[in-house]
């Protein structure tokens, strides 16, 4: 079953806090489908003025590492 545009960008229910931050991770594997959802989330995110950043990983294996690594390095301490 398709997903609608509509149904895709409905934010209905989630709270997007300004001035909070978010980290995008993609992969480079699978690139046309992770472009457009990139896109959908980056547009969603600048429309509630939330400021984001991307990260780019090989494949999925990657992601938690990624996501470790930049916790890491960007705690508040």
């Amino acid at each position: 079953m398709a997903l609608s545009s509509s149904e895709i960008t409905n934010t209905t229910g989630i709270q997007l806090q300004k001035g909070a931050c978010v980290v995008i991770v993609r992969t480079e594997w699978n690139a046309h489908v992770v472009d457009i959802l990139e896109e959908g989330c980056k547009k969603i995110l600048q429309e509630s003025d939330v400021c984001f950043e991307v990260i780019e990983v090989p494949g999925a294996v990657e992601i938690t590492f990624a996501i470790k690594s930049y916790w890491e390095n960007h705690q508040y301490k």
